[in-house]
């Protein structure tokens, strides 16, 4: 039998794009870059120098050059925010895989990280806790009826239902179960129905929150084109606004 605590939340906060560097934000425990992938093809060249041996064949493997480009710019600059942080050379940065194949720094143990991406744009979350992030298109062509009595339960559906913007909500709920998952490390299940979306407190049974305790999840609108979601693994507090750094003006010195 599973037992249930009282430890997820979820809420929705606004998002400002900060041009300045932060060191981790001690209220949220973590930090948000983002990345506007269009803008970083020109430094492909450049950001590909920072990738070890076998990062270039996993880029080489991609079969279409958006895929294959996106992985060098996503992978050179989460080098590039780790360093920020822990002050290491980035040839030091080296990644590794868990059970769940979530990867982690094989050196530093204390700092986590996630990264997402859609369309042009790409996130990434730094944090002193497990962090899940997950952004989506509001793409205006996709059918979610194929797929939503088997990523949403009962209540989910009712407020889909009742919900004034049917596509806003239903991506609100899915990136914001995307990131519980991601957090966790536990990744898309048969049980990802059973992850809570909901606005407030939920019930959660403890064989979904693998390690982890307690976990705030917050929703944004990033521009007026995507949806999103962070899932911090802490007690949820007054969260209003999340600020994300611009990293295009960060990498002149990377």
């Amino acid at each position: 039998m599973n037992h249930l605590k009282n430890n997820v939340f979820c809420s929705t906060a606004e998002i400002l794009i900060d041009d300045d560097f932060k060191v981790l934000d001690a209220s949220l425990g973590a930090v948000f870059y983002s990345i506007q992938l269009s803008k970083f093809r020109a430094l492909l060249p450049k950001l590909k120098r920072y990738l070890n041996t076998e990062e270039i064949k996993r880029s080489e493997r991609y079969y279409h050059t958006k895929d294959k480009e996106r992985f060098i710019i996503c992978r050179a600059l989460l080098k590039f925010c780790i360093c920020r942080h822990t002050g290491q050379d980035i040839s030091t940065v080296i990644f590794k895989k868990d059970a769940n194949k979530k990867p982690y720094l094989l050196n530093y143990n204390s700092l986590y990280f996630n990264v997402t991406h859609a369309g042009d744009f790409a996130l990434i979350a730094i944090a002193c806790s497990p962090v899940g992030i997950d952004i989506e298109c509001l793409d205006t062509n996709f059918d979610y009826n194929e797929i939503v009595k088997n990523v949403c339960n009962k209540q989910e559906l009712d407020a889909l239902v009742r919900s004034e913007n049917v596509k806003h909500t239903f991506y609100k709920l899915w990136t914001r179960k995307e990131a519980i998952v991601k957090a966790t490390g536990l990744g898309i299940t048969d049980d990802f129905i059973d992850i809570p979306s909901l606005d407030g407190y939920h019930l959660m049974p403890e064989n979904l929150l693998g390690q982890l305790s307690n976990i705030h999840v917050i929703s944004f609108q990033f521009n007026t084109t995507y949806k999103g979601a962070i899932a911090l693994s802490q007690k949820h507090q007054s969260i209003k606004t999340i600020i994300f750094n611009n990293l295009f003006l960060q990498v002149e010195e990377f």
